[in-house]
């Protein structure tokens, strides 16, 4: 635990340095996550987190929870226009 939070510290800590604000969102690395991981990072600050699990995720405002763990639309090397797959998603639910 201590070497994660070290990890993400000095990650945020470059983005910061480098782009001059604070990181409040994560991208898990090639979709990877723990429900223990994004516990942390919500105590971190971080308010929004990703996956790679293909989806639409529905955000409700005021309820924080809503945009962690949020699924994505992963563009493919088929040449799908980004509508095409947002309106098959949304068939789907």
């Amino acid at each position: 635990i201590d070497q994660f939070k070290g990890d993400i510290n000095k990650l945020g800590e470059l983005i910061k340095s480098n782009l001059g604000h604070q990181c409040i969102a994560f991208a898990y690395p090639y979709g990877d996550y723990t429900y223990l991981a994004d516990k942390l990072l919500e105590e971190m600050g971080y308010y929004a987190t990703f996956t790679t699990v293909p989806g639409i995720s529905t955000v409700v405002q005021g309820d924080l929870s809503s945009i962690r763990l949020m699924d994505r639309i992963t563009m493919d090397q088929k040449g799908e226009s980004a509508l095409h797959l947002i309106e098959h998603y949304l068939a789907q639910k």
